[in-house]
């Protein structure tokens, strides 16, 4: 999982500049297996910087079976990323909160890759593989300014 991972974000690296205020929307997601690993994940992304400036995308992801996109268990990921963020959270901490995390629910369908943010404008990306995933994903959640609906992508 995390090579794969990597690589892709690495593309977004090479795009976002280092300067200017740090993007804080969050993006919760569901990928199937294959792409990321041969399991399925989800989780919740946002972009971070260390103490001296340099940008990277922080995740928190679980593989296997994903939950529903509608489970409370994406805001509570969402939450902690925020907080790890915003907060300056030492790694300890985030240890801790990641233990008295409640379990998701039901699991969702496992064929979809699927981004979403509801922070403060719900927007939706799908894709139909991963070429479209590494082609079309990280410019769309770059760039989404605009009117506040839902987007759908592939």
């Amino acid at each position: 999982f995390i090579d794969r991972w990597d690589r892709w974000m690495s593309m977004e690296l090479r795009e976002r500049p280092d300067e200017g205020k740090l993007n804080s929307r969050v993006w919760r997601f569901i990928v199937k297996g294959g792409i990321f690993g041969d399991q399925p994940c989800a989780g919740a992304w946002r972009m971070s910087e260390d103490r001296v400036g340099r940008r990277y995308p922080f995740a928190i992801v679980r593989l296997g079976p994903p939950p529903e996109p509608g489970d409370p268990w994406y805001d509570a990921v969402a939450s902690l990323l925020q907080n790890c963020v915003d907060n300056s959270w030492a790694q300890t901490r985030l240890a801790e909160s990641l233990q008295i995390l409640p379990p998701p629910g039901a699991a969702a369908a496992t064929d979809k890759i699927a981004f979403w943010s509801d922070d403060w404008e719900v927007r939706e990306f799908g894709f139909a593989d991963i070429h479209d995933l590494a082609q079309n994903a990280l410019p769309a959640m770059r760039g989404t300014a605009g009117d506040g609906g839902v987007l759908s992508h592939g």
